[in-house]
């Protein structure tokens, strides 16, 4: 599977949650402060400090300077597939956009194949999403140091069992 270009002038930027979204949520705003897309925020596990993951992302938007009303939250979810159930009815909410809407898809870059698989599945109709794929990577899942720490080790294990699951790999077992 091929992933999709990135979107580069997208309509919304849409961040999936994890315990460790900062990444992510940075990475969004370096690449779109400057065409100020709304940003859809999906995830509802809970940070260290207790705020959900969408709700960090969200104070961390605005502490930057994106206005409130360009941000929409999910804060119910907590996995991927329902991370992207919820984007299509954030997406939905922007009653200003029509046609295919271009959305920037930003996730861990490890977690991106999956993802997409997911996001076919659980947005039916694909003509009314033009989705670009854009992988962000944290300080323990970086392409060439992931494996020198334990996290990173562990991070990997995980997806490689879930996209074994979904049948996205074979399983050598």
């Amino acid at each position: 599977m091929e992933l999709p270009q990135p979107v580069l002038d997208p309509e919304v930027c849409l961040v999936l949650g994890s315990r460790q979204c900062e990444y992510r949520i940075a990475k969004a705003f370096s690449l779109f402060r400057e065409h100020g897309p709304h940003y859809a925020l999906c995830g509802g596990g809970r940070m260290t400090n207790g705020a959900t993951e969408a709700s960090f992302m969200r104070s961390r938007l605005l502490k930057w300077g994106v206005r409130s009303d360009l941000v929409l939250c999910d804060e119910q979810s907590t996995n991927t597939f329902e991370n992207l159930q919820q984007a299509i009815r954030l997406i939905d909410s922007l009653a200003a956009l029509s046609g295919p809407v271009k959305v920037a898809l930003i996730t861990g870059g490890f977690h991106l194949r999956r993802t997409l698989d997911l996001a076919r599945k659980a947005w039916k109709d694909q003509s009314r999403i033009r989705i670009g794929a854009i992988p962000a990577y944290g300080p323990n899942t970086a392409p060439k140091t992931w494996y020198k720490s334990e996290i990173g080790r562990t991070i990997i294990a995980d997806e490689l069992e879930k996209i074994c699951d979904l049948g996205l790999i074979l399983d050598s077992k």
